[in-house]
């Protein structure tokens, strides 16, 4: 019998570990091409900007910020890009912290704020600050990604929340 791959067993042991179902051969294909499996953090929880931001690149597949979609704590999913098309803010960013439908005066038993106790936010840390975003749109636990690069290692630069107003506005 050949020798078995000790990745791939290292891979079918945490899928066996976390219950999700597969085998040997379902690992195999996960790590034979070189993707990779990240737990999507549980809201509500801290995550630095670069962590963030990586998971806003692997889930929705682009740099651009604007077409990360996110859910609100009443359940409704919105993006920047259509926040701003529609001229409901000011700047786009602000689709990813409150919920447009219910505004900052919700009633917070409908929609609770961002922040709050009872809603599912991520605090995301930047250089100075914490600001307390709306989690995404991705209902896996699991999200699948290639091997990191250095490119996963650069801050995807959102106004307000991974860099100051001040700085992004020259």
């Amino acid at each position: 019998m050949r020798e078995r791959n000790r990745a791939v067993q290292r891979a079918a042991r945490r899928m066996r570990d976390r219950q999700t179902g597969g085998a040997y051969t379902d690992a195999r294909k996960l790590v034979r091409p070189g993707q990779r499996r990240s737990p999507i953090p549980r809201c509500p929880s801290m995550l630095e900007a670069g962590v963030w931001s990586r998971y806003g690149r692997w889930i929705f597949g682009t740099d651009d910020w604007q077409q990360w979609a996110v859910r609100t704590p009443c359940g409704r999913v919105q993006t920047p890009r259509e926040a701003a098309a529609a001229g409901l803010v000011a700047r786009p960013e602000q689709a990813l912290t409150q919920c447009l439908l219910h505004g900052s005066a919700a009633d917070p038993t409908v929609c609770p704020a961002v922040g709050s106790p009872g809603s599912a936010y991520y605090s995301v840390f930047w250089w100075h600050a914490k600001t307390p975003v709306l989690p995404f749109a991705f209902d896996e636990p699991y999200v699948v990604h290639g091997p990191l690069t250095e490119a996963d290692d650069v801050d995807v630069v959102v106004p307000g929340i991974t860099r100051p107003l001040a700085e992004s506005s020259s």
